[in-house]
């Protein structure tokens, strides 16, 4: 595996970030394959997708934004017990 400083790793970033853009929706790059981010191609076919560890981050972030819209939504469920909080939220 090759290897990078951390500041060549972060020239590099830079690099790409300014290469790439950066899109928070998914959308179809020059070939036509999906892809967000940084130039992540998650297209079915050929694509990288994200790893188990991203899924789970992704999901805690989510949580946060759905568990915030009941509460804001909602205000009376703060004195609910946490059984009925996951079904409001769920």
């Amino acid at each position: 595996m090759m290897y990078l400083s951390d500041s060549s790793r972060s020239e590099l970033r830079d690099i790409l970030k300014r290469h790439e853009g950066v899109s928070l929706f998914a959308y179809d790059d020059t070939v036509g394959k999906c892809t967000i981010g940084y130039g992540r191609c998650i297209d079915r076919e050929g694509g990288k997708g994200i790893s188990l560890e991203e899924a789970e981050y992704l999901l805690e972030n989510d949580l946060d934004t759905f568990i915030k819209s009941v509460e804001v939504a909602l205000p009376w469920t703060a004195s609910e017990t946490p059984k009925r909080k996951i079904v409001l939220v769920n």
